[in-house]
């Protein structure tokens, strides 16, 4: 499964609170099963309220969300594993989640902890969060949550993640903008932040320029009954690629043409070189 989709869409159900599905075309598995990166985000987003459990009536291919919602989140301590994604969702969202004057305290594992997210943690600061970082990267951190601002400005973003952290914190209340000055590296995974949200039924208003503002519809966050999922693009690339090289056909379902996931472009890169690339209307 694509680990960009299932580690959005699982905050987006911790985040919103209520109850809805997601929906696979393959099998799931059980919670936990779909790497280290994807069961650390289940343990940290349940230690904030979220249930994930297998629907045994859709054979594996689906899981039910349950979340409580983020709006009386207290002091909190949240262990993220390695993902660098996990962490700059959590750190922003966290930072103006609940009341202000929270301790949330975020901590990491392995390689993350000698990673750095500049542009974020001085957005954060910028706009009234107080941010402590404990050794040479960014986390293990502790913010102190505060107010949400009318807008939030965050400049010359290294990683699309922050520009994806921030959209889910702004979208605790309608109204609320983004600004984002210089270019936003690796542009659809932010799409694919804004495809997660719609999904629960905030939209955003998008106007692109030398600053791309991103502005929050006024509507209010509703679970959506089932949200789909995709396999992994990363991992059908090496597929494709050992396709060629072996000179066999190779079909890959459960990624549409229409995907968000930057590694498609490999399908592009293949046809330039004259493989025959089909589409059908399954995904594959």
């Amino acid at each position: 499964m694509s680990k960009s989709w299932l580690q959005r869409a699982l905050l987006a159900g911790a985040w919103a609170g209520g109850r809805s599905r997601l929906a696979a075309p393959i099998d799931l598995g059980i919670p936990g099963s779909q790497g280290q990166d994807v069961a650390d985000w289940i343990l940290a987003l349940g230690a904030l309220g979220l249930c994930v459990l297998p629907d045994a009536e859709s054979g594996g291919r689906q899981w039910i969300l349950e979340g409580a919602g983020f709006d009386g989140l207290p002091h909190c301590t949240v262990a993220l594993g390695e993902s660098g994604t996990a962490a700059r969702l959590a750190t922003a969202l966290l930072a103006y989640a609940g009341q202000p004057g929270h301790n949330r305290r975020l901590g990491v594992s392995g390689t993350l902890l000698q990673r750095r997210s500049p542009a974020l943690v001085a957005c954060l600061r910028e706009h009234g969060i107080s941010v402590r970082t404990a050794g040479p990267g960014t986390w293990p951190l502790e913010v102190v949550s505060g107010e949400l601002p009318a807008a939030l400005v965050l400049r010359d973003p290294g990683s699309s993640q922050e520009v994806s952290a921030l959209l889910f914190a702004i979208a605790f209340e309608g109204g609320r903008e983004l600004r984002v000055e210089g270019p936003i590296p690796s542009r659809p995974y932010v799409d694919m932040t804004l495809a997660v949200l719609a999904g629960w039924g905030v939209a955003f208003d998008v106007q692109e320029g030398c600053t791309t503002r991103f502005v929050r519809g006024t509507g209010a966050p509703a679970p959506p009954d089932v949200f789909p999922l995709e396999c992994d693009a990363s991992s059908a690339a090496v597929a494709w690629a050992g396709g060629l090289l072996a000179g066999i056909p190779v079909r890959v379902g459960g990624i549409p043409k229409s995907s968000l996931q930057g590694d498609l472009a490999m399908v592009e890169h293949l046809a330039k070189v004259g493989v025959a690339v089909d589409f059908d209307r399954d995904g594959g």
